[in-house]
């Protein structure tokens, strides 16, 4: 995510320039790669948050797992 976020600023940099010259066609489409690049990076974050939590959720079961094997049987 960090390099889309990166590539984003550089183009609205850009975006910017063109706007300053009056080059609105450059700039909208410049606008455009910023926008899809901020939505990559957004969804990576969101699929790096969802990684971590099944990897919190597969210890907790494999701790479980474990204490509920480890323990002796009822009377």
């Amino acid at each position: 995510a960090p390099d889309e976020l990166a590539a984003a600023q550089v183009e609205l940099t850009a975006a910017q320039d063109a706007m300053t010259h009056q080059d609105y066609d450059r700039a909208r489409r410049l606008i455009a790669s910023v926008e899809a690049d901020a939505d990559l990076a957004r969804a990576k974050g969101r699929a790096l948050a969802a990684q971590a939590q099944v990897a919190v959720k597969t210890q907790e079961n494999a701790d479980l797992r474990h204490r509920l094997l480890d323990q002796e049987p009822l009377p």
